[in-house]
């Protein structure tokens, strides 16, 4: 599904309809959201969070990689033209590993760069969705105590206790912030639990909630006092759902793991979308990096490639490039 679509907008902007609701809040006996709902979104909106930084990492850091080890190629074919490095087999074996190194870096920018763009852009619009509505909660607040119940068999009113993925230096986390980060994001775990397992847990309780829609009477839409009959209020992922339905899983799983046209179909589809390929070839090409650098004694990890990456038979076999021969190359490039 592409964003732009009416279903996909749709969804993503349940939130946006409810704050059309709004009235001041007030203590009612009304139904009220379970913190773990809450709590559950907050998991979730962190690791997607990631796919932007990690987007932004791989797009400053891939580019100067690539460009430093071309001059390293560069470099190579000089001090073996110069005579200063003997172009023997290992030497060699050096320098294709070092092609094969940045043809992959490049193919990676090529293929899954933009595929790891998009997933940032697809986060970033569900992570706005939960965010405005666990945001909507927590404005709504008396003092350290939030719109919401502490358990669903609890109706305190909830604290940062309850709320421990909402919170950082003991206060509600609403900040994006900035990170480097060089693995590729999972939120499959985190997805999975907002609209698996006891959804009572998360959904509200009658009786025991503060009023920020109009519910008095008959009037609402949204139930007073657990009458199944009329709508309630039901949460997962940050994104709320009016509904005369139970607070069961099949309120947001109709086919798997998401209904369909949700915002969570998205994310779901992203964990199939593999960019890992970002993830490793800055490694390898960081460690390239290293020679002409290098102290002399610096105690290389021997590289290994096998007879056919390195053009010499169409075997498995691996070749071995030692830590001497890295050794002596990195001091030719040295001076």
């Amino acid at each position: 599904m592409q964003h732009g679509q009416p279903g996909y907008s749709a969804t993503l902007t349940t939130a946006t309809l409810i704050l059309q609701l709004l009235a001041k809040p007030e203590a009612g006996a009304n139904e009220a959201l379970a913190a773990k709902g809450f709590d559950d979104a907050c998991k979730l909106v962190a690791k997607l969070r990631a796919y932007g930084h990690y987007a932004q990492t791989m797009a400053k850091e891939l580019p100067s990689a690539i460009f430093a080890t071309e001059n390293l190629l560069r470099e190579l074919e000089t001090v073996v033209e110069s005579g200063a490095l003997k172009p023997e087999d290992a030497t060699l074996n050096f320098y294709i590993h070092c092609q094969n190194a940045l043809s992959t870096a490049k193919q990676a920018v090529t293929t899954q760069l933009s595929t790891a763009v998009h997933k940032a852009g697809a986060a970033a619009e569900a992570t706005g969705a939960l965010m405005e509505t666990v945001q909507l909660f927590f404005i709504s607040q008396d003092g350290t105590k939030y719109c919401m119940t502490k358990t669903h068999s609890d109706g305190d009113a909830a604290t940062l206790t309850q709320l421990p993925s909402c919170k950082k230096q003991n206060r509600p986390n609403m900040q994006h912030g900035s990170a480097t980060v060089t693995s590729q994001p999972e939120h499959a775990a985190e997805l999975a639990a907002v609209v698996t397992g006891a959804q009572a847990s998360r959904a509200a309780i009658a009786s025991k909630g503060c009023r920020i829609t109009e519910t008095r009477g008959n009037d609402g839409i949204v139930e007073t006092g657990g009458i199944s009959t009329f709508n309630k209020l039901l949460m997962a992922a940050g994104l709320l759902k009016i509904t005369n339905a139970a607070p069961t899983e099949s309120a947001w799983d109709n086919t798997g793991i998401t209904a369909a046209n949700s915002a969570l179909e998205e994310l779901d589809d992203m964990k199939s979308q593999n960019t890992k390929g970002l993830e490793t070839s800055p490694e390898e090409l960081r460690k390239l990096q290293l020679f002409g650098t290098a102290d002399d004694d610096y105690d290389f990890t021997p590289m290994e490639e096998t007879k056919e990456n390195l053009s010499l038979g169409t075997d498995a076999a691996t070749v071995t490039v030692t830590r001497q021969t890295q050794q002596a190359i990195n001091k030719v490039l040295e001076n």
